[in-house]
């Protein structure tokens, strides 16, 4: 999840700039909700977890009862951020007026 953690971190550094327009701004938010889709999309794929091996590495009963009981699953914590993101762009609806998305 660091992975992620770093991409939000760079968005947040992205949008800190001062020379930075509300369409680069929107831009910037929609390519991290992409990225995060796609991410979304293949996490069962990048990394799936028997009961037994993590990666290829054996797990004891102890780790593997500790991993399903305080985890969150992968998909369900990327849906969350993307959620989130999408909560703040701004929707053009058909008079041409700006809105943002209610919280």
């Amino acid at each position: 999840m660091n992975d992620v953690l770093a991409e939000l971190s760079m968005l947040s550094q992205v949008l800190q700039r001062s020379s930075l327009t509300i369409r680069q701004a929107q831009c910037q938010i929609q390519w991290a909700v992409e990225g995060l889709q796609l991410r979304k999309e293949k996490a069962d794929k990048l990394y799936p977890l028997t009961s037994d091996t993590f990666r290829s590495v054996a797990l004891t009963d102890r780790i593997a009862r500790l991993t399903s009981r305080l985890s969150i699953p992968r998909a369900q914590f990327l849906q969350a951020i993307i959620d989130r993101l999408q909560q703040r762009l701004i929707v053009v609806d058909d008079n041409k007026s700006l809105s943002v998305r209610s919280v």
